[in-house]
């Protein structure tokens, strides 16, 4: 193993508390499993954009569940939908 990779092994097991082979380990396991499950990682979805990226589909039951979306998203607020102020509890009487 090449020195430098070694020390930033050793400086991320450090960080992780684990042994130089446990660190080894879980990063052979964690590339290992990413590369059967893809996973894709969001922030936040645009919802005009995702409606605009909503096209025709071939089967009718593409269609159905597309559907289903599109009344799903016309149901959520727009993005930059903010609560009225003061829209929380009214306060106690004393």
């Amino acid at each position: 193993m090449p020195a430098p990779l070694k020390e930033e092994l050793e400086a991320l097991a450090k960080q992780n508390r684990r042994s130089l082979t446990a660190e080894i380990v879980a990063r052979l396991e964690e590339s290992v499993a990413s590369e059967r499950e893809p996973v894709t990682k969001f922030r936040g979805i645009d919802k005009n954009a995702l409606m605009a990226t909503v096209g025709e589909s071939a089967t009718y039951s593409e269609q159905t569940i597309l559907e289903a979306m599109r009344m799903a998203l016309r149901a959520v607020a727009p993005d930059n939908a903010r609560p009225e102020p003061n829209s929380g509890p009214k306060p106690r009487k004393r």
